[in-house]
């Protein structure tokens, strides 16, 4: 029988668990479209189980492994990587219904990779982007969270950041670049400091401290 959370169509094994997660999600902090896009991400698995005759408790390693290239290979663009699928895999994990470990999902990505895919689904969903700009933003986003993003428990923390840290990264990533690239990277880097603040990693809308590029080479830096 088919369930309807959040306007997500469900079927198959896993869509009784549908309104739990959703819950759970949202006591976790979720923004709702990043909830939706993990309810998304359990009705594609459980349509997935189903159409090839599986249970939830069947759901391996090995089968979310498989899952994620027919999910790259039908033209997905984010939660596509183990380490997006972290939150769904806990869950059911905690309910003692998939065979997924909790170190399989770690194994891809670095801390800072759970940032960037959620960043990149706001880029897709909200921003509707297009792939050469949503490219250059995670560029910019990956350049700044590097070494800034560790795991506390089940969840991704950052650093605290000031804005004299954001000038100065600004300063220095726009040394030796034309107008042109430095223009591109504050646009980038207040779109991810904006994502990043509205997402909850951020206490400070620290877009703001991002300095302005002058018509010439170093001007306003």
């Amino acid at each position: 029988m088919a369930r309807r959370v959040s306007r997500v169509r469900m079927t198959g094994p896993l869509a009784r668990y549908a309104e739990e997660f959703k819950a759970v999600l949202a006591a976790r902090g979720y923004t709702p479209l990043s909830a939706v896009n993990q309810v998304r991400l359990l009705a594609h698995v459980s349509r997935w189980l189903e159409g090839r005759g599986l249970g939830a408790e069947e759901f391996t390693v090995e089968l979310m492994e498989e899952f994620l290239l027919e999910r790259r290979a039908e033209g997905y663009r984010h939660l596509r990587t183990c380490r997006g699928m972290q939150p769904l895999v806990r869950f059911l994990r905690d309910r003692g219904v998939a065979a997924v470990e909790s170190a399989a999902t770690a194994r891809e990505d670095s801390p800072s990779e759970v940032a960037l895919e959620e960043y990149r689904g706001y880029l897709v969903e909200e921003r509707a982007l297009a792939n050469s700009t949503i490219s250059q933003r995670i560029g910019v986003a990956r350049t700044f969270l590097d070494g800034r993003c560790r795991l506390e428990g089940d969840t991704v923390a950052l650093e605290e950041v000031t804005a004299a840290e954001v000038i100065a990264f600004v300063t220095a990533q726009c040394r030796d670049h034309s107008v042109g690239w430095a223009k591109n990277l504050v646009t980038g880097l207040r779109s991810l400091l904006r994502f990043l603040h509205v997402r909850g990693y951020l206490d400070l809308p620290l877009w703001a401290a991002v300095p302005p590029v002058a018509g010439w080479r170093g001007g306003a830096l």
